[in-house]
């Protein structure tokens, strides 16, 4: 009976496939982004088309003077209305730590956002988390759905 020997070859393209197989490719990577709604004292939203709003094009949100990327989404878990949806800025000296955002509301509305980061170290990728965020000095809480209540005073 014959004996089958695999050749040199066919060990090469199997050792290559295996070194070129990336687990992490199966994955999405899962956004390192945390949503805010600006609220009034008494919880009414106050980013929205309403004359007592502050339009989403007005916002703007920067970092010494670079723009910051966030979006305005109109669909919430908790019904609220329209959020801010803000990506991650890294610090500038090291990957943890406490960046000053300013967020321009009107023209003449500008506010200040203390957001700590910390990096994760994951298998598949390194993410930027939120830990904290102190609006205009005062800390802020999250809600059930992982959103932060930005209360304007």
């Amino acid at each position: 009976m014959a004996r089958l020997v695999p050749s040199n070859f066919c060990l090469l393209i199997s050792a290559v496939t295996l070194i070129s197989c990336n687990q992490c490719e199966d994955y999405d990577r899962p956004s390192d982004a945390f949503n805010a709604f600006v609220l009034s004292p008494n919880g009414q939203n106050l980013i929205g088309n309403a004359s007592t709003q502050y339009s989403p094009d007005s916002i703007e949100i920067t970092r010494d003077t670079e723009r910051v990327d966030f979006r305005v989404l109109y669909e919430s878990l908790d019904n609220r209305g329209a959020l801010m949806q803000l990506f991650p800025v890294k610090p500038h000296s090291k990957n943890s730590g406490t960046v000053r955002l300013f967020l321009r509301l009107s023209h003449t509305d500008v506010d200040t956002l203390d957001v700590t980061y910390e990096t994760d170290h994951g298998k598949c990728f390194d993410l930027l988390r939120c830990n904290s965020v102190f609006y205009n000095g005062q800390r802020m809480e999250q809600n059930r759905y992982n959103t932060y209540q930005l209360i304007k005073q």
